[in-house]
């Protein structure tokens, strides 16, 4: 499941605190380095890498679609 769909099964809104709140978001889903679950029942956000992260690299999340359309970006020009 992507991020997109992740969010859009949400029912309800929430705001990630700590480190979690400073990973950027990729273009693509493909540029991307981690990821994120959420477990409703303990209320808790978990994140993951999903591939290897260099030092002093960014943490990068794919965000959806519907992110970077907000954002002005046209997201067939990201690939």
């Amino acid at each position: 499941m992507t991020g997109e769909e992740k969010l859009m099964n949400i029912e309800h809104g929430s705001i990630v605190l700590g480190w979690g709140s400073i990973f950027n978001s990729a273009l693509t889903e493909e540029k991307s380095n981690a990821d994120w679950e959420c477990d409703e029942n303990r209320n808790l956000y978990s994140f993951k890498t999903i591939k290897d992260i260099k030092k002093e690299s960014e943490i990068l999340i794919f965000y959806g679609e519907d992110y970077i359309r907000s954002r002005g970006k046209d997201f067939k020009d990201c690939n």
